[in-house]
């Protein structure tokens, strides 16, 4: 959620579980449209990356004086879009042509320009008048076929025909021509290799994009929505934090930081997390609790059975497989396969699932001062898995850590309070307030919060919706929020310390080194 003037908007028109189409703006093509700059972003939902592929994944920050800047896309305010027959105004001053009195007065009617075609090719494929916009963009490339903006109006129309490669190779073509348009040329092909289902190459697209403008939230979020929808929870949850230290987070990504391993179950049924690959697929029907349907999906595939001339990303994802397929066979109680396993891998820093697998497996044999560390090396990575903490406390038990335990135990209950909550809150999209109250509470318990302030956010959204509170005490609130939280960056306040997450262990004591 913005803490920007944006926020207003939302607060005036209760636009909090709503749908934001984002714009189709390049600001430096000067078509106001597919830069999904955050100009036009309020609290509102936004459009994962499956949306229509006018939609756009920039931000701005690159040179806006490098191109022609003279045909701002001007939105229109709804109706079938006609196109331009002959014109008697003068476009260069904006005198009626056809006015008595005047020197030079002509009646006669003039052939529409090429930027009054462009503008108005942009608007009927903004209201999905596809076949005109069609039309009107083979006269505009006629007319000025190396103007950049025409080129990308041409590649827009291609891509909403779902020609995608076409499309793609005009807008690499066009920014190996024109270094200025082409971080704005790769935020829209990226949207188009995921729509293509080059999931690999859109999102070293995006990455590249970020290496080069950190801050761009709209790439932030379209990447964190990719990595979601392939079962990369914890990747994508980066994003969404960054997002909502910025003050930018929305209600579907909240609840996402709410559950790492899994979706909320409440979530899925909105279709905003449409699985794109097995990973996906198996997380989500975890999330349904049917551990069976989940393994199942994971069975191995042939390309799988050896990874020699695999590439590095097939690799990648074979292992993350594997690794959630041990994770649910531990989850079954199937040792035998669990132990095949563990004897076969080492997981890596980053892998939350193996490494809760391989602590199954210490503590299915006893050893549990290794499945402490196994789950303490899982939970460092993701403080929001609940299984995580309870086999923690078990093996602190058995090892004669109660106190440590005692307070794993009551981690796990708040973490599930907070999942719960956030899929009350999902179910026909609550706006139950005590809830959120409740929410905060247990977020500032559990010493998140960022977060703790984006909820309050959205429930000033909801006081203003239930006339509680008026806009302005709202608009006041919201800034006192922001503060709030630039403060706690400041200070680095907002970092969790490890051993809060470890429930008063110290990483030292736990010789937690790479490789154990």
């Amino acid at each position: 959620m913005s803490d920007n003037s944006n926020r207003r908007d939302a607060v005036a028109e209760g636009s909090v579980g709503g749908t934001v189409v984002m714009l189709i703006c390049v600001c430096v093509l000067g078509v106001c449209s597919l830069c999904g700059c955050d100009r036009t972003q309020t609290a509102a939902e936004v459009t994962p990356p499956s949306r229509s592929p006018r939609d756009s994944v920039i931000q701005d920050g690159i040179d806006q004086d490098s191109v022609d800047q003279d045909s701002g896309f001007r939105s229109s305010s709804g109706g079938d879009v006609d196109a331009p027959g002959p014109s008697t105004t003068d476009v260069a001053d904006g005198r009626d042509r056809g006015a008595p009195g005047e020197p030079g007065d002509s009646n006669t009617p003039q052939p529409a320009t090429a930027e009054q075609l462009r503008e108005t090719a942009l608007r009927a494929l903004e209201q999905g008048q596809d076949d005109l916009a069609f039309q009107l963009v083979r006269q505009v490339m006629r007319m000025t076929p190396d103007h950049p903006q025409a080129i990308f109006l041409h590649a827009l129309v291609l891509g909403d025909r779902h020609r995608f490669h076409e499309a793609i190779e005009i807008l690499d073509d066009l920014a190996a021509r024109m270094p200025a348009t082409r971080l704005p040329a790769m935020g829209q092909t990226a949207e188009w290799l995921v729509l293509a289902g080059n999931y690999d190459q859109a999102e070293a697209r995006y990455r590249t994009i970020l290496d080069e403008i950190p801050d761009a939230t709209m790439v932030h979020r379209h990447l964190g929505q990719l990595l979601l929808q392939q079962g990369k929870r914890i990747e994508a949850a980066s994003h969404f934090r960054y997002l909502a230290q910025r003050g930018e987070v929305n209600q579907d990504e909240l609840r996402c930081l709410l559950s790492l391993v899994k979706p909320l179950p409440k979530q899925m049924e909105s279709g905003r997390l449409e699985p794109l690959n097995r990973l996906a697929q198996s997380r989500n029907q975890m999330a349904l609790q049917d551990l069976d349907a989940a393994l199942e999906i994971l069975q191995p595939e042939e390309h799988q059975t050896s990874r020699a001339g695999a590439d590095a990303n097939r690799q990648a994802v074979a292992w993350a497989e594997a690794s959630l397929r041990a994770r649910i066979q531990a989850l079954r109680n199937e040792w035998d396969a669990v132990r095949q396993w563990a004897e076969s891998v080492q997981p890596d820093a980053a892998d939350a699932d193996g490494w809760f697998a391989a602590g199954c497996h210490a503590a299915h044999q006893q050893n549990h001062d290794q499945a402490i560390r196994c789950f303490s090396r899982t939970l460092l990575i993701d403080f929001t898995d609940v299984d995580a903490y309870d086999r923690f406390s078990k093996s602190l038990r058995a090892a004669g850590q109660t106190t440590v335990a005692d307070e794993a135990d009551r981690r796990a209950k708040w973490i599930r309070q907070t999942q719960d909550i956030g899929n009350r809150l999902t179910m026909n999209q609550s706006r139950d307030r005590a809830l959120v109250a409740t929410l905060v509470t247990l977020l500032q318990q559990l010493k998140r919060p960022v977060e703790a302030f984006a909820w309050q956010s959205i429930d000033l959204v909801f006081a203003v919706n239930d006339a509680a509170i008026s806009e302005a005490e709202a608009e006041n609130a919201f800034l006192a929020i922001g503060e709030q939280r630039e403060r706690l960056l400041r200070s680095g306040g907002h970092q969790i310390a490890p051993s809060f997450i470890l429930c008063g262990l110290q990483i030292d004591a736990l010789e937690l080194r790479q490789g154990d």
